[in-house]
């Protein structure tokens, strides 16, 4: 069944349709410069996990199609990808049927069913650009609530140049909904210290083209 579709957050049910689930990766990756975007982000995950043991156990949220939970499912002795959409899921599991060490599963990213600790990090990409800020909180605590370890986030962090470039990027190609980047680094910064974590480390993708920074923040002690 169709969740009711929210106005401020439609990332949240644009994608329980089969036909859109079906075609999300040939979409995704239609031209030379989705493709490269697409490179540059799987590039910065393996880059987060590569100081990651393999043995952990992670969660990756939302899976989607699965699209980038292959460089965590090359990596880790465990990786549970979640989404709301079943149609997507349907898609990972078919590109992960036959990888023992990956498990699919539905659930809301603001309620979280696993246990404290569950997880020794957590992942989540090209999410938080589409979700208001209050969504946004109440993800991020569910995954810091579930995780020991590390938090990898790809974050949208606001800059006035590159929003100029989204403007006239839009006239050619309409955004699919509403976007919410984040507005500084200090902002940033600020919302990972009250989840209980402190940045790591921060990797900014193709700077001055895209609003992308991977962030790793480590759990307090």
């Amino acid at each position: 069944m169709v969740e009711q579709v929210d106005s401020r957050y439609p990332a949240r049910t644009n994608y329980q349709d089969t036909a859109e689930a079906e075609r999300y990766d040939a979409r995704r990756l239609r031209s030379p410069l989705d493709r490269m975007f697409h490179n540059t982000e799987l590039k910065a995950i393996r880059r987060a996990v590569g100081s990651m043991p393999a043995e952990w156990s992670v969660l990756e949220l939302p899976s989607g199609t699965g699209r980038t939970l292959v460089p965590l499912a090359q990596h880790f002795r465990q990786v549970h990808g979640v989404d709301i959409s079943d149609q997507m899921l349907a898609v990972a599991g078919r590109r992960f049927a036959d990888a023992k060490n990956v498990q699919l599963s539905r659930a809301n990213g603001e309620a979280l069913p696993f246990k404290d600790n569950e997880f020794q990090a957590a992942f989540s990409i090209r999410l938080f650009g589409h979700t208001p800020p209050e969504v946004r909180r109440n993800i991020l605590k569910e995954m810091a609530r579930v995780t020991s370890e590390k938090l990898a986030i790809m974050f949208y962090v606001l800059d006035p140049l590159i929003n100029l470039r989204k403007k006239v990027q839009y006239v050619i190609r309409p955004p699919k909904g509403p976007w919410y980047p984040i507005e500084s680094m200090a902002a940033t910064e600020q919302l990972i210290d009250s989840l209980g974590f402190k940045i790591a480390s921060v990797h900014s993708l193709l700077p001055g083209v895209m609003q992308s920074r991977m962030v790793i923040a480590k759990k307090r002690k």
